[in-house]
């Protein structure tokens, strides 16, 4: 009805992120892309966590990652990591995961992580990984998180 789709209007904002960075790794290496004021990727959290990951304000979910890689990356498995309070990282093992095969350089391929579970908990700290089986060089990403406003911090 017109009054759901205004209350959903009403609490439901999308958070587009961009991040970039050079994978500067042996092809086959699951990093953490930057989402906070860094341009670089990691193989870890643990001493980076201002750099990498962020603290996610409201319930939500992921929705969708794009990456366009100047390289034709292979099958890529892009993962959502999380950690809820009490713990200072997001856990290194991905509590959901999307792969799509990057077959060629130079296009961008969505992750659509709305048929796995990806939601994520105001408070949680959050992170990207992407783990192309190919080099990747240079590589753009979007992400595109929701979120419920109506349940935050």
């Amino acid at each position: 009805t017109q009054q759901s789709i205004k209350a959903y209007v009403d609490t439901t904002v999308r958070d587009i992120r961009s991040s970039g960075f050079n994978y500067s790794y042996t092809a086959g290496t699951k990093v953490y892309i930057p989402l906070g004021v860094s341009t670089t990727e990691s193989t870890g959290l643990s001493n980076v966590n201002e750099f990498r990951p962020f603290v996610v304000p409201y319930n939500g979910y992921s929705d969708q990652v794009v990456f366009r890689s100047e390289e034709a990356c292979g099958s890529t498995v892009v993962g959502l990591h999380k950690s809820g309070s009490g713990i200072e990282v997001p856990n290194g093992t991905a509590s959901a995961t999307v792969t799509v095969d990057m077959a060629y350089d130079d296009i961008a391929y969505k992750f659509d992580f709305t048929s796995v579970n990806s939601s994520f908990s105001a408070g949680d700290i959050i992170a990207i990984s992407f783990d192309p089986t190919n080099d990747a060089n240079d590589t753009n990403a979007t992400v595109v998180l929701i979120y419920d406003i109506t349940q935050g911090v």
